[in-house]
C-alpha cells in the first residue's frame, strides 16, 4: 500500500475505533484500537516514518518535512511507538492529514516518496 492509501485506510476505522474506545473506556482495552496498531506496526518501518512525519507536517509542527522526519527518526523507536504516537492523535487525525496532503500539494511534495532520513 502506498501511504496515501494506509492514511484513507486508517482514516475509514478511525470512527468505529473511536466509538469501540467508549466501550471499553480506554484505547489499550479496545480491541478495534489494538487491530489497528497491529496493521501499523506491521507495516515497514520507513513507512511507519513516512506516515507520523506526514502528520506532524499537517498538524505545522515544522518548517521542513525532512527535518520533520529526521526528528522522528530519532524520537520513536520502532514503528510500535509510532502508531501509538499516531492513534493518539485521532480525534484530531484526519484534520492533520488533510492538512499534509494540502501542504504538500503547495510544496510540490509526493506524500508516497518521501526521501529517507539522513542519520538511517
Amino acid at each position: 500500500m502506498t501511504n496515501l492509501q494506509v492514511i484513507e485506510h486508517v482514516l475509514a476505522k478511525l470512527p468505529e475505533v473511536e466509538a469501540a474506545t467508549k466501550l471499553h473506556a480506554t484505547q489499550i482495552g479496545n480491541p478495534l484500537y489494538q487491530e489497528l496498531v497491529g496493521f501499523l506496526s506491521g507495516l515497514p518501518r520507513e513507512q511507519m516514518l513516512a506516515l507520523i512525519t506526514i502528520m506532524y507536517f499537517g498538524r505545522d509542527d515544522c518548517t521542513s518535512i525532512v527535518s520533520m522526519q529526521e526528528h522522528c527518526h530519532v524520537t520513536f523507536p520502532d514503528s510500535r511507538a509510532m502508531a501509538h504516537q499516531m492513534l493518539e492523535k485521532s480525534p484530531a487525525l484526519p484534520r492533520y492529514f488533510a492538512a499534509a496532503k494540502r501542504r504538500a500539494w503547495l510544496d510540490g511534495i509526493d506524500l508516497d516518496r518521501l526521501p529517507q532520513p539522513l542519520s538511517t
